[in-house]
């Protein structure tokens, strides 16, 4: 039992040390943090204890649970928590993600009429049919226009990115960091624990590389991922055609890391 905590309480600090470096960039204080996890933790052995059991937890339960004084557990149940863990692409994305379908099929979509009076298709056809209806499609083309993705021009918009990548927008960049590392870390721990299905969860690596390579490896996994990229966005247009009353969503991502590293890893490999 100690082996587990121990090996777990490693695993958790290797996995919050980035965070808690882009929060100490972004100038959280240990206070901040402490009450986030605190609350987090509790919600969390909320759904444990509430699926155990089949019925809402009780303070003593809750306490037990987490280690947090009966109190304060009383204090943070009852109150309302600014921490929304759910997440989702913004409207932007999602309609330039479906943009980007119909120019990878076709080059004349790059460039779409804004409005379209006689049903040929349109950045506001393509943008109600991405959010369904739920955000107005100038909303998510100012949006578009103001992060650099697409340029409009007399009644016309033209693409002019080949991804959602808000670099200069902060608010953007930390929810896609929250939405798509909490998603992996999902899948990840899903794994850990035994949960089913068993999520596909894969990477390959290599170190004692120079600068260069390790760029050319990543120019590689970035055409490959253009080219499946095409393909997943296509088959889950079908799927969500096929699943008009369906409540599961997927997500199928990648990411590529490349860094120095310190003077004693930094040491010559022996030849075989």
């Amino acid at each position: 039992m100690r082996d587990r905590l121990d090996w777990t309480l490693s695993a958790v600090a290797r996995v919050v040390r980035p965070l808690l470096r882009l929060g100490l960039h972004m100038g959280l204080k240990y206070n901040q943090v402490d009450a986030v996890v605190r609350s987090v933790l509790l919600e969390e052995a909320q759904k444990m204890l509430a699926a155990e059991s089949s019925g809402k937890p009780n303070v003593s339960q809750l306490s037990i649970a987490t280690g947090i004084n009966r109190k304060e557990v009383t204090t943070r149940v009852r109150a309302t928590t600014p921490y929304d863990l759910s997440a989702q692409l913004p409207p932007a994305a999602q309609v330039l993600t479906a943009w980007m379908q119909l120019a990878a099929e076709d080059a004349a979509h790059i460039r779409l009429p804004i409005v379209s009076e006689d049903n040929a298709l349109s950045f506001e056809a393509l943008a109600t049919q991405a959010s369904r209806g739920n955000v107005h499609h100038r909303a998510m083309l100012d949006d578009l226009l103001r992060l650099g993705m697409a340029v409009e021009s007399q009644g016309y918009v033209e693409l002019k990115s080949d991804g959602f990548l808000p670099s200069n927008d902060l608010q953007y960049m930390l929810g896609f960091l929250s939405e798509h590392t909490s998603d992996h870390l999902q899948a990840a721990v899903s794994n850990v624990l035994g949960d089913a299905p068993k999520m596909l969860e894969r990477a390959v690596y290599a170190d004692g590389l120079c600068k260069e390579e390790c760029e050319r490896i990543h120019q590689i996994a970035r055409l490959r991922w253009a080219a499946l990229h095409q393909e997943l966005v296509k088959e889950l247009n079908i799927a969500v055609a096929r699943s008009p009353q369906g409540n599961q969503r997927i997500k199928v991502g990648i990411y590529t890391l490349y860094e120095g590293t310190t003077a004693d890893e930094a040491k010559p490999r022996e030849k075989t």
